[in-house]
C-alpha cells in the first residue's frame, strides 16, 4: 500500500505472494495468531488460514471496505500508527505463538510528530522513525509493538527501505531487532506499479533481550576478511624528511587536502597502517569526523595518521562511501570535539556489507 488512500488496492498483496511468505516460514513453526495490521483485502490472513486451519485472525486497517467479511477473522477499523490505540486493541498474551504478517504502506509522512505520546518516552527505534517522516518505518514500528520473543515477522517491504541513506540507521536498529533473517530478490511483485519490493522474514528477538547482538550480527554479515586499525599516534609524527622515513597521511578537512607534511621512521610492525590502492580511510576526530575517503593515488604507500582508522581489505563504491558516511555522523559522540570509537566503525560497515549483501 501507499499512504494515499486513493492507490491503496492497486498496492494489496497479490495471493500468490502471500503464500509464499507464509510458505517460507519454518515448517515446524506453529503460530495460534496471525496478525495483519495492513489487512487490505485480507489475503495475508487467508493464506495464513489456509496453512494453519485452527490460526485465529485478526485484521487491522484503516479501511475495511475490500475485505472478505464473510470470513471469520476478527476486524479492527482503525489506524495502526497509534500505538497506545493499538496496544488497547490488540492485548499482549505471553502464551499465544504469533505470526504478524504486513505489507506496510510507504512513502513520505510530513505529520509524523502527531504519533508522539508526550505521556511516555519513545524508545530509539520509535523516536528514528518518527524523525525521518516515513510511513513504512513507523508502521513497523507498530508491527514490532505486536511481538514476541520468539514470534515471526513476515512482510513485503519497498526497496527504498534496504537502499535508501535516509533509513540506514533506521534499518540497522530494525535488523537487530530479528535473527534466522531472511531478504529475498527484489522483485515487481505489483503489476500495475513499477515499485520493486523485497520479501523479509524474521524471528523476534527483540533489541534489549538477552541474546548477544554479536551473535545475532554473525548471521547477517557478509563473511569478510576486511581489518580495521587506528593510525599513528599524532603526537609521535615528525616535520623532518629524511630518507628514513615514510610521509603520512594527516589531514581533517573533508576535502582530503593534505596541508601539513608528516613523517614516521619506517618501522617492522607497522606495515598495516601502510596505505594500498583499496584502503578506504576514515576520519574518526573532529568536527568531520564519519568523513570516509578511498586511497587516492597520492596516499599509497604512505602511513596513515591517528586522524583516522584505516579499513583494508574491501574497496567500497561510491553509494557504499555515502551510506557509511550518513550513519557514522549519526553516531558522533563527544561535546567540545566529536569522536568516532572502533565499534561505532564496525558496527557502520556491517551496514554496508549488509546492503552488498542483499543486492547481490
Amino acid at each position: 500500500m501507499t499512504n494515499n488512500s486513493t492507490s491503496w488496492s492497486k498496492y494489496y498483496t497479490p495471493k500468490h505472494v502471500a503464500k509464499d511468505i507464509v510458505s517460507m516460514l519454518p515448517q515446524d513453526f506453529n503460530p495460534t495468531k496471525v496478525i495483519d495490521i495492513c489487512a487490505g483485502s485480507g489475503n495475508f490472513l487467508d493464506a495464513a488460514v489456509k496453512k494453519w486451519n485452527d490460526i485465529k485472525a485478526v485484521g487491522i486497517d484503516i479501511s475495511l471496505n475490500d475485505i472478505n467479511k464473510e470470513n471469520k477473522y476478527t476486524l479492527h477499523q482503525m489506524d495502526a500508527l497509534n500505538l497506545e490505540l493499538l496496544s488497547n486493541t490488540i492485548k499482549s498474551n505471553s502464551e499465544e505463538v504469533k505470526v504478524v504478517l504486513a505489507n506496510p504502506p510507504f512513502g513520505k509522512l510530513e505529520n509524523s510528530e502527531k504519533y508522539l505520546n508526550k505521556k511516555k518516552k519513545l524508545n530509539s527505534i520509535h523516536n528514528e522513525a518518527v524523525k525521518i517522516k516515513r510511513i513504512e518505518a513507523l508502521m513497523l514500528v507498530s508491527n514490532l509493538k505486536l511481538l514476541n520473543v520468539g514470534d515471526y515477522f513476515g512482510a513485503i517491504l519497498p526497496e527504498n527501505f534496504f537502499t535508501s541513506i535516509r533509513l540506514a540507521n533506521f534499518k540497522e536498529m530494525f535488523l537487530n531487532e530479528f535473527t534466522e533473517v531472511v531478504i529475498g530478490k527484489k522483485e515487481k511483485y505489483f503489476s500495475s506499479s513499477d515499485v520493486k519490493t523485497r520479501i523479509f522474514i524474521g524471528k523476534y528477538i527483540g533489541s534489549n533481550k538477552s541474546i548477544k547482538l554479536q551473535n545475532i550480527k554473525s548471521k547477517l554479515l557478509i563473511k569478510s576478511n576486511y581489518s580495521l586499525h587506528r593510525g599513528i599516534d599524532n603526537s609521535k609524527l615528525l616535520s623532518a624528511k629524511s630518507i628514513d622515513n615514510i610521509e603520512v597521511v594527516h589531514f581533517s578537512n573533508f576535502k582530503g587536502i593534505q596541508k601539513l607534511e608528516r613523517y614516521y621512521p619506517k618501522t617492522k610492525g607497522k606495515e598495516r597502517l601502510i596505505i594500498s590502492k583499496n584502503d578506504t580511510l576514515i576520519l574518526r576526530v573532529g568536527r568531520n569526523s564519519g568523513f570516509s575517503y578511498q586511497a587516492k593515488k597520492e596516499y599509497i604507500n604512505k602511513y596513515v595518521s591517528d586522524y583516522f582508522y584505516l579499513l583494508k581489505g574491501i574497496k567500497l563504491n561510491k553509494k557504499e562511501h555515502q551510506i557509511l558516511q550518513s550513519v557514522l555522523i549519526k553516531k558522533r559522540k563527544g561535546v567540545a570535539t566529536n569522536y568516532l570509537n572502533k565499534i561505532d566503525i564496525m558496527n557502520s560497515i556491517d551496514i554496508v556489507l549488509n546492503r552488498r549483501r542483499y543486492l547481490d
